[in-house]
């Protein structure tokens, strides 16, 4: 876990109190703090994959 990025993302959830999180999947750190916090969160995938369907 990147524990600096946890806990500078959650003072800043604990000041903005967001009902929505939005959170690039690739960072697991946010989706902890959502989930800690119960805030509801979508996860984004900013590129396309590289995966075939």
């Amino acid at each position: 876990m990147r524990t600096k990025e946890y806990f500078a993302l959650n003072a800043d959830v604990e000041r903005i109190r967001p009902a929505l999180m939005v959170v690039v999947f690739e960072t697991v750190y946010a989706v902890n703090v959502a989930m800690k916090r119960r805030i509801s969160f979508v996860l984004s995938a900013p590129y396309p994959s590289r995966r075939r369907c």
